[in-house]
């Protein structure tokens, strides 16, 4: 196609494009570029056709093919730029302008430039965000790659804003560059701030955020942005701007200082080294570049910052952050080093500051001339109204702390000013949280100030090193051994010496105050700040002191004589005043021991030696070691000894110094002669106090654990004397501390075990006390402790085997006798419960003859006629046995005989229910099976004595009373006697009189009155219940009282309490069983009040056999006659028992077994009929006839069964009192009459 045919279809198009014939115009356009795919103006004239017709992507794709043709033809440019703004897509048109502005910053039009730049800047600051407004701005700053060439441009006319088409970026760049800067600054820290706030919102939800705190998060969100900012270019910006006023130099330093500071802190610090594979290899050198690049920017952000601050210091910049940087940063070994004038210009600076307050008290120490000269001028020109300010540097460096916890420069002073008011603890608590600071700092700033860090750690040694806590003393020597190890110093020394010789390392002190001296000698220019600011402001003569201090505890006393009186010469010539009072005190108490012990060894008078002590007094009159020597001197040396002054000198030693040991030990020991045991336990805690174990005794296991006592004394004393007042769980604690420090010490081990004892760790106990043993096997009382802890976990056959042993080497040693009958009591018993009936009664008879051989030799001793009477009632239980008869005649006769002996009837006339005539009359009487009353009537006698023998003892009377009621209620139940039963609740009432707290009292009284007062009964169990909350049985006694008064929800509720206490306690299970009218569930919780009692209440055995029988409940009634078999074992002569037995054996099958329990109970009941003839003997009688003659008949035994029979029925013709209903019925005896007859037809005939 020919070019004319193309100049004219362009023609045609520019026509159709003025007559705004868009389809014409765009169809003429494509017509040329299907010959000419590469012309310019139909390019166009299609993209504008295009653009036209609203077909925006191809005009937008075609004008980008017409620039790519042509990129310096305006027209495609122009037609794009009017696309982008009429879609309003300012992002492309964005682009577009900074593309063209990069191409005439390339051809060096600086006019079209800045129309692109200007036009940049409107679109954003209309439209953009922040982000894009500030880096349109940034464009017309220095920084900006058009800078340059938009600087060619002309200044602006103000007055003609038109004459030009760049007025806007013409005016950014020669009269407005710093206001766009400010502006910028102000986007950008707005961007930034939101964006770090955004993003630690997101880090608080993530799980990797939980735990850490929001300043930790702040910096791990704000370190990438922090470290790609542009913000500090732009402050530098301002700093080099030559328009920038002197204000807008300092806030732009200011922030930028700030915004060093916030990034050097949170920048990582350098992580330690991983101990052990944290991934590949690739991995591991990632995060070591990665850790590198964060040190190196770190390491460059601290030295600029540093940098910054010296010459805003050095300028005198009023910026206190700039100044603590620059002070803090500084690492000096001394406080004398600071540029004290640099003090005071920051003093002047910020008066207010919390750091002035510590620098002024500083000044003030160190007595600097110029500080001292403008205070003076100051306080003369002062308004009154301002006040006086406080010179005592303690107070100005106390309100520093205060205001200032986290300056390291505060912290040091404060730590010094203290240490030299001997202020230890605190010293120690400041420098401690002084190195706290300062480790952080290194972290967080990456400084190193190893000098700070030495000085620090030496001032909390020497403060540690004058505590009185041993724990303390190895921490001190520790840190002053590392101090030590970078270089010697004077108090350093005196520090670490001090530590040796508080040791009892004399020669190693000697060597370490030799060297101190010798030191001190070779360095002899210290400055006067530098002496002001020692804790010793003359160390030669104080080396000397304790040089010859050591010779005296190493027996140089010559030597040591001659230098301690060249110490006191230079001491009272001291024109320095650099020793106090106490100072020449402690020399004149150390050359009066001298003299002490240079008379011992010369044999000569100690009257030199009690001169030096006075004068020692005389300088200091509260000097409190100087008492303890008088103290030592008036009890040993003095001709004749004066105790009532020597204990004058160590009480008033102690009240001056608690940790005056030897005195307090004094002390202590002569009031434990005196068994003022509140005042040896006072003593023994001032001890502990003073030696730093006041957390320790708290029970903080923390500490208990790390304290070390060097007065195992004071320790084993309050533990004693804890143990004694009965506060076991408290005398623990003291007891394992001593222990500690003196693991070898038999007693305290003994002591130990008794708490743990006492409080039921029993296999603690046990553990002690065979410790006590094996360091002390000549002592019985570890042995007899281990026979009682034994005792008390029910181990009895080793408990008597261990008393036993005891008493074969020390027969007459009564309190082990009393110990082995009291096992063989619990032994007994605990046998009689589980079945074991003739082992019980061996027992007891073994534990009679021991309280017979303890009582013949002492008849008035308590414990062994308690036991006595404790066996007369466990026997009373089986009083039925034959074998108690001779227990009655051969052991208890011979006790009732002696306690007869003791005028108990003339000494407690208003318990006449049982005298000594009536027991021996009853055992003369005593039928055979039949010792109830005889046992009983012997309990309560031996208790009446137990009363008279308690009479002046507080704490045995009541529970004396309280026996006493028991016995006697027992004997009222045996002899249906009204007058043992009042006495009985008179017994117990005394008892209450004596301790009105006792729930076991109250627990009698409500038994005793159970079917009397139901108030009384009920008022009883209540108090029982409020004296003992977590006590099962006086709610199990509730419901049973309940229950009996007929209230069965009541009962309920106070079975259901008491088997929440405790839910192996049978009784409120049988309570819950007699109340439930379930026949199948009484069942089950008889059965299971079986399982819990093991035998132990009868009734439980009983309401299950019988629930189990009556219920047909066969595959329980094995378990049945098993429980009725132990009861018969305890009982053998009852007749309820055995007949109820013999019913469940007969269900069993077992009907050998159930003739011969039932035959034995009707036995009985014959036995007992013929005595008194009663209807309700006749009516047991009868039922046991029948069913015995029942039995009989299954066994094949007809004749028997008849007569059996015959009997009942004869029962029911003589006696019309008889209640039928309890018999198994007429018809069930006749029908068992005719079966008899038939049964022995059969016989007759075979």
């Amino acid at each position: 196609m020919s070019s004319a045919y193309a100049k004219a279809k362009l023609k045609e198009s520019r026509d159709a494009i003025q007559r705004k014939d868009w389809s014409a115009a765009r169809e003429a356009a494509e017509s040329v570029l299907e010959s000419e795919a590469d012309n310019y103006n139909a390019t166009v004239f299609l993209a504008l056709a295009l653009l036209n017709e609203e077909q925006h992507a191809k005009a937008e794709e075609t004008y980008l093919k017409a620039i790519e043709l042509q990129p310096t033809q305006p027209l495609a440019i122009q037609g794009l730029q009017k696309l982008y703004e009429q879609r309003q897509d300012w992002a492309k048109l964005v682009e577009l302008l900074r593309k063209q502005a990069d191409v005439h910053l390339a051809n060096g039009d600086a006019t079209k430039c800045g129309e692109c730049v200007q036009r940049i800047i409107e679109i954003q600051k209309s439209e953009g965000a922040r982000s894009q407004r500030a880096d349109a701005l940034s464009l017309a700053l220095p920084t900006s790659k058009y800078y340059d060439l938009l600087r060619t441009l002309p200044e602006p006319e103000p007055t003609a804003p038109l004459s030009t088409t760049t007025f806007e970026i013409q005016m950014a760049i020669h009269l407005e560059s710093l206001r766009t800067t400010k502006e910028v600054i102000e986007l950008l820290e707005y961007i930034e701030q939101d964006t770090v706030d955004k993003e630690v919102e997101k880090k608080r939800m993530r799980i990797e955020g939980a735990g850490k705190t929001r300043d930790v998060l702040r910096n791990e969100a704000g370190v990438p942005v922090w470290s790609q900012s542009t913000l500090p270019l732009r402050y530098e910006e301002i700093l080099a701007h030559p328009d920038a006023s002197d204000q807008d130099r300092r806030d732009a330093e200011a922030k930028l200082l700030r915004y060093l500071h916030r990034l050097l802190l949170a920048l990582p610090a350098r992580q330690a080294p991983s101990q052990g594979p944290t991934g590949t290899a690739a991995v591991a050198t990632r995060t070591s570049d990665a850790e590198g690049e964060a040190m190196a920017l770190k390491a460059q952000c601290r030295d600029r910052l540093a940098e910054m601050c010296r010459g805003m210091v050095l300028v005198g910049v009023p910026d206190e952050l700039a100044w603590t940087i620059h002070l803090e940063w500084q690492d000096i070994a001394s406080l004398d080093q600071l540029p004290l004038h640099h003090l005071r210009s920051f003093m002047h600076h910020f008066p207010r500051s919390g750091m002035s307050m510590a620098f002024r008290a500083l000044l003030l120490l160190v007595r600097d001339e110029q500080f001292l000269r403008e205070a003076e001028e100051a306080r003369k020109v002062a308004d009154i109204d301002h006040g006086v300010v406080d010179d005592d540097p303690l107070v100005q460096v106390a309100g520093a702390l205060e205001s200032r916890p986290d300056s390291l420069l505060v912290g040091r002073i404060a730590a010094r000013l203290h240490l030299l008011d001997h202020d230890f603890v605190t010293v120690s608590d400041i420098a401690s949280n002084a190195l706290k600071v300062l480790s952080n700092l290194q972290q967080d700033a990456a400084v190193s100030l190893p000098d700070t860090e030495r000085d620090l750690t030496g001032v909390r040694a020497i403060a540690l090193s004058r505590s009185a806590r041993s724990q303390d003393h190895v921490m001190s020597m520790r840190l002053l051994d590392l101090v030590l190890e970078h270089g010697e110093d004077a108090e350093i020394l005196l520090a670490r010496g001090s530590l040796e010789s508080h040791a009892g390392r004399w020669e190693s002190a000697k060597s370490l105050f030799a060297r101190c001296k010798d030191w001190c000698l070779s360095h002899t220019t210290a400055s006067d700040a530098e002496k002001l600011l020692r804790l010793h402001r003359d160390p030669v003569t104080q080396a000397r002191a304790e040089v010859a201090w050591c010779n005296v505890q190493l027996n140089d006393l010559e030597s040591a004589d001659d230098e301690l009186s060249h110490v006191i010469e230079a001491m009272d010539n001291d024109p320095e005043q650099a020793f106090g009072d106490e100072d020449r005190a402690r020399a004149w108490h150390r050359w009066g021991v001298c003299a002490l012990r240079l008379a011992q060894k010369n044999g000569s008078a100690f009257t030199l030696a009690f001169e030096r002590y006075i004068t020692s007094l005389k300088r200091s009159p509260s000097f409190a070691p100087t008492f303890s020597a008088l103290g030592e001197y008036y009890e040993t040396y003095q001709d004749p000894l004066d105790s009532v002054r020597s204990t004058k000198c160590y009480q008033k030693a102690f009240e001056l110094d608690s940790t005056q040991s030897i005195a307090a030990f004094k002390l202590a020991s002569h009031y434990a002669t005196e068994r003022e045991w509140d005042l040896v336990a006072m003593i023994a805690k001032r001890v502990v106090d003073g030696e730093g174990g006041a957390a320790a005794l708290g029970g903080q296991t923390a500490a208990m654990r790390k304290h070390k006592t060097s007065n195992v004394w004071a320790w084993k004393a309050i533990g004693s004397v804890r143990l004694q007042k009965g506060d076991p769980e408290d005398a623990i604690t003291p007891l394992q501390v001593a222990l500690r420090s003196s693991a070898d010490d038999a007693v305290t081990w003994q002591r130990l075990g008794e708490a743990y004892a006492r409080t039921g760790r029993y296999a603690a106990a046990l553990k002690a006390f065979d410790r006590a043993y094996v360091l002390d096997n000549a002592s019985w009382q570890s042995q007899y402790s281990i026979a009682d802890v034994k005792r008390e976990l029910g181990d009895y056959d080793e408990a008597i085997e261990i008393l036993l042993e005891i008493g074969a080497s020390r027969p007459t040693e009564s309190g082990v006798t009393i110990a082995t009958a009291e096992t063989f009591l619990l032994k007994g018993r605990q046998e009689a419960q589980t079945g074991y009936t003739a082992r019980a009664l061996q027992s007891f008879e073994t534990s009679l003859s021991e309280c017979t051989r303890s009582l013949k030799s002492e008849p008035q001793m308590r414990s062994p006629w308690k036991v006595v009477a404790d066996i007369c009632s466990e026997l009373s239980k089986m009083a039925s046995l034959e074998v108690v008869g001779p227990l009655l005649t051969g052991c208890l006769r011979p006790l009732i005989s002696i306690a007869a002996e003791q005028n108990v009837d003339a000494d407690l006339p208003s318990i006449n229910a049982v005298d000594a005539a009536a027991v021996i009359a009853s055992y003369d009487n005593a039928e055979e099976h039949a010792y109830a009353v005889p046992l009983a009537l012997s309990s309560c006698y031996v208790n009446k004595l137990r009363v008279i023998l308690s009479a002046s003892d507080d704490h045995q009377i009541g529970p004396a009373w309280a026996d006493l009621a028991i016995s006697l209620s027992r004997l009222a139940g045996l002899q249906e006697d009204q007058l043992p039963a009042s006495q009985a609740i008179s017994s117990v009432k005394a008892a209450l009189n004596h301790e009105p707290a006792n729930p076991t009292f109250w627990l009698a009284l409500g038994n005793f009155t159970f079917d009397s007062s139901l108030k009384v009964s009920q008022h009883a169990y209540i108090r029982a219940i409020e004296n003992s909350v977590n006590d099962a049985t006086p709610w199990s006694a509730l419901g049973l009282l309940y229950l009996h008064h007929g209230d069965p929800e009541l009962a309920r509720q106070c079975f259901v309490q008491s088997q929440t206490l405790d839910p192996d306690y049978a009784p409120p299970w049988i309570g819950q069983a007699m109340e439930s009218e379930d026949s199948s569930r009484a069942t089950e919780l008889y059965g299971h009040a079986v399982e819990l009692s093991e035998g132990s209440f009868a009734e439980a055995d009983y309401g299950f056999a019988l629930h189990a029988l009556t219920e047909k409940r066969h595959d329980e009634l094995p378990s049945a006659s098993f429980a009725l078999s132990t009861q018969i074992s305890r009982h053998p002569y009852d007749e309820t028992v055995l007949h109820l037995s013999g019913l469940v054996a007969e269900r069993l099958g077992q009907q050998c077994l159930s003739s011969t329990r039932i035959e034995a109970a009707a036995s009985l009941l014959e036995s007992v009929f013929e005595q008194n003839e009663s209807p309700e003997v006749a009516t047991k009688f009868a039922i046991a006839q029948s069913n015995l003659g029942r039995v009989r008949v299954l066994g094949g035994d007809s004749e028997g069964a008849k007569q059996n029979c015959e009997t009942a029925l004869s029962l029911l013709e003589v006696d019309d009192d008889i209640d039928l209903s309890a018999v198994s019925g007429e018809d069930d005896i006749s029908r068992a009459i005719r079966n008899a007859q038939k049964m022995a037809e059969v016989d007759d005939h075979m």
